[in-house]
């Protein structure tokens, strides 16, 4: 009896703990279910304010120039102190600049005085997920077109990375540009052609088949290939003195961008380094503020140094990874491609905090 009893006793206690890990199992199942699907409507909610910045973006048709349409947009699109970054195209993060939101009435008003008369964004492969810290992580590729006064155009293809907060305003916003294209419509080119006739007789004379066999035969190998170098040479010098008529091929940068736009975001850059060792002073109570440039730069110099050591741990005995080349299916345009690595959603950090460690001198700042 009695150990019948004591049998009975384990199998019932056995089955209580079998019960409390099923439960316990269920509960933690039903907590990753809504969790997953919590992340997946934040996700779909920051898609959808992309969306909506788009659209207010590309309103920019006849409001170039006009600074109350570009503060109403970085009131609704960003916080007060939020840092874009832009790249240059191909290059290390240290050909990059750095400006505030602040500085995009004045990018307008420069873009307006080059005859950009409007600008189009499009984006895609939007992925987005949320961070522990309750911050919206977000990849896509974006396409930006300046189209000038005279029809002519360039896109600029970017991959861009972003934070936004909880209430869906961007925080931080990193533009890598992947290859920029140069774009003349027919009513640009006839638009040149109408108002320089002698570009017709040049194109004309250059079309001409002057290396037909007759010629060959009379002269001889050497004085073929000069002859032929200096065709190309002509061809070459027509073909820049048509393209110098177009506003797309005028003072384009490196960047993509245009020098004048470059050189707002260069004086943005500085500003915004002068601001963040004004900060420091105050925050460590510094007199001068030579001073404190020179602690500052200090401890950026120190901290890279740590990076740099943990990033050789890191990558010692690993391969280095191949670099993709950015691609376009309209192999039609005159792109210029570059190569750089793309951004995937595997290599998203876990908080926001993560991401701000790579980058040097950027501190979290707190929203309210």
């Amino acid at each position: 009896m009695y150990n019948q009893s004591a049998k009975e006793t384990s199998q019932d206690q056995h089955n209580n703990s079998d019960e409390t890990y099923t439960d316990s199992f269920s509960d933690t199942e039903h907590k990753n279910k809504s969790f997953h699907l919590f992340d997946r409507y934040v996700s779909n909610m920051a898609a959808l304010k992309l969306y909506r910045i788009t659209d207010m973006f590309n309103e920019t048709a006849g409001q170039m120039d006009h600074p109350q349409h570009w503060f109403h947009f970085s009131s609704i699109t960003f916080i007060p102190n939020a840092k874009i970054k832009y790249s240059k195209v191909g290059g290390p993060d240290d050909g990059s600049v750095y400006f505030e939101p602040s500085l995009l009435p004045m990018i307008g008003k420069t873009l307006a005085t080059n005859n950009v008369i409007r600008i189009q964004i499009t984006v895609k492969n939007i992925e987005s997920r949320l961070l522990r810290d309750f911050y919206v992580y977000t990849e896509m590729i974006v396409s930006i077109e300046s189209t000038y006064s005279d029809s002519s155009s360039i896109t600029v293809i970017a991959n861009m990375r972003l934070f936004m907060n909880k209430y869906f305003k961007i925080e931080w916003a990193d533009i890598k540009p992947q290859a920029f294209i140069p774009n003349v419509g027919w009513q640009a080119i006839e638009e040149v052609l109408y108002k320089n006739p002698s570009m017709i007789n040049t194109f004309r004379s250059l079309s001409r088949d002057d290396n037909s066999n007759a010629n060959f035969n009379s002269i001889g190998a050497n004085m073929m290939n000069d002859y032929s170098s200096q065709n190309n040479a002509e061809k070459f010098e027509a073909i820049t003195k048509f393209r110098s008529n177009f506003e797309v091929f005028r003072n384009v940068s490196i960047y993509g961008t245009h020098d004048d736009i470059m050189r707002v975001m260069q004086i943005g850059n500085v500003v915004s380094a002068m601001k963040n060792i004004q900060e420091y002073q105050r925050l460590h109570n510094i007199v001068s503020p030579i001073e404190a440039f020179m602690k500052t730069a200090k401890e950026f110099k120190e901290r890279q140094k740590e990076e740099d050591k943990c990033t050789f741990k890191e990558m010692s005995g690993l391969k280095t990874p191949d670099r993709k080349r950015a691609r376009n299916t309209n192999e039609d345009h005159d792109t210029i491609y570059v190569d750089s690595s793309t951004p995937s959603p595997e290599s998203a950090p876990q908080t926001s905090s993560e991401y701000f460690k790579q980058e040097p001198g950027t501190k979290r700042r707190k929203t309210k």
